[in-house]
């Protein structure tokens, strides 16, 4: 609550979630918070399950692997409550060592095919986020991410891009973005030290 109030009083017009197991939070009450505070939810973030709980898609253990496919899974009715996009971010999963990075990608590939099954008869859309070499070596920028979505072949699977990550990884800010065309289902806007937008080195003008 503390927060919503903060967000608002700052002039935003909505709130992204950063949700890592969605059984631990009390949707009603989060519903009735962002309506007070007139605040909407374009998206919701799922990396804290791997960055807490090392839940992922690439995992060699098939039983991580599945609470992960079922963590995704399980943000479907909060995503239709707030009419969400579910955030692909680091829950994809990192090459591990030992692991073959072709046997990586077709977990990826395959888990992301029953998640978007799952949610396509609810109306909602997954993305994608491209995210840097430093921090995984699994999709870094948009047409690795636009041929990750060729392979799943869902039509409620599209592409995030992150002006942080794309500052580290894309030739063109204006080329990623239009190479990803209608395929871009969200965007995050920061700077390249993280900062708000006009604290650092992005061309916004550009962007």
């Amino acid at each position: 609550e503390t927060n919503l109030r903060c967000i608002a009083a700052l002039g935003y017009d909505g709130v992204e979630l950063a949700i890592r197991d969605p059984k631990l939070v009390d949707l009603d009450k989060l519903e009735r918070l962002t309506r007070e505070f007139k605040l909407f939810v374009p998206a919701i973030g799922t990396g804290q399950a791997w960055g807490e709980e090392g839940l992922s898609f690439t995992d060699p253990d098939p039983q991580v692997r599945r609470a992960a496919i079922e963590r995704i899974k399980s943000h479907i009715p909060g995503a239709v409550r707030f009419g969400a996009v579910i955030i692909i971010g680091l829950i994809r999963g990192i090459v591990i060592t030992g692991v073959d990075p072709v046997q990586a990608m077709d977990w990826v590939v395959e888990a992301l095919q029953e998640c978007s099954a799952a949610a396509r008869p609810h109306g909602i859309r997954l993305a994608l986020e491209p995210i840097n070499r430093y921090e995984t070596t699994l999709i870094n920028d948009a047409t690795q991410g636009l041929e990750l979505i060729e392979h799943v072949g869902a039509d409620n699977f599209g592409l995030l891009l992150d002006t942080f990550h794309m500052n580290i990884e894309e030739d063109s800010f204006a080329g990623a973005i239009q190479t990803a065309g209608s395929l871009l289902g969200h965007m995050l806007l920061g700077e390249t030290n993280r900062r708000a937008p006009g604290r650092g080195k992005i061309p916004w003008a550009q962007v």
